[in-house]
């Protein structure tokens, strides 16, 4: 009569006393115990299986019990073995790619990777941001802005709505979420510009009507003339004021 499942029986006997510890399995005929194989564990004694590592946990070795299966650590998400193995992948951790944080353990798919906060870049794989983003993280560089999900304190390429250059008309400072226009009566076109001193005074003449300009959007009407920028006056009777006057 074989050995009962749950148990083994040593060489020479089949009297079912001995139980695989956890991290061991004994199947039906077992003559000692099995090890669990990479990805899987088992929690108690006489286990008669195995069961596959869950979302969310990393099971790297065999003999693995609760003690020893691991927690999926911050900046990473594992997948259940049977993603792996449906998948044909190989078995291992996955970092958080870069753009994204991940704070918290036992993450288990990437969308619960967090695009990376306002301000900040997140220039490498597998980041955490502990002990808190908002200062764990880098600052997006002076000359650029960075809404969420930047990959790099520079980020050259823009993506709308998520990071790119300080774009003309406006003046991007270090940690930088908007940029800041350039003030009516001035424009810029300078990209990349990081203080309000790159935003030049409209050219006389020349109008200057509202905020965020990369150039003059007007000049003054014949008749009336502009020395702010921003405004036009009427010239009186005996001022000539051509197109684009300024005295």
């Amino acid at each position: 009569m074989p050995c009962t499942e749950g148990y083994y029986c040593e060489t020479g006997t089949s009297t079912p006393t001995l139980q695989p510890a956890a991290g061991e399995y004994a199947p039906e005929g077992s003559s000692f115990p099995l090890l669990c194989p990479r990805g899987t564990y088992s929690g108690s004694v006489g286990a008669v299986s195995c069961i596959k590592c869950e979302a969310g946990f990393f099971c790297d070795g065999v003999g693995i019990n609760l003690t020893t299966r691991e927690d999926c650590p911050e900046g990473f998400y594992c997948p259940s073995f049977d993603t792996y193995t449906a998948n044909g992948d190989d078995y291992r951790k996955f970092p958080c790619p870069k753009g994204y944080y991940n704070n918290l353990k036992n993450k288990g798919k990437l969308s619960d990777c967090i695009l990376c906060v306002e301000k900040k870049a997140c220039e490498e794989e597998g980041m955490t941001g502990l002990p808190d983003p908002a200062t764990a993280l880098p600052d997006c560089a002076a000359g650029y802005f960075c809404v969420q999900g930047s990959e790099n304190r520079f980020p050259e390429t823009p993506r709308l709505g998520y990071y790119g250059p300080c774009p003309a008309g406006y003046y991007c400072a270090a940690a930088t979420k908007d940029p800041t226009p350039c003030p009516a009566g001035t424009y810029s076109p300078q990209e990349r510009a990081v203080t309000a001193d790159y935003c030049l005074p409209c050219p006389p003449g020349k109008l200057c009507s509202v905020a965020g300009l990369s150039a003059p959007d007007g000049e003054s009407k014949a008749g009336f003339k502009s020395d702010d920028g921003i405004n036009e006056t009427a010239c009186d009777q005996y001022t000539h004021c051509p197109l684009a006057s300024h005295k």
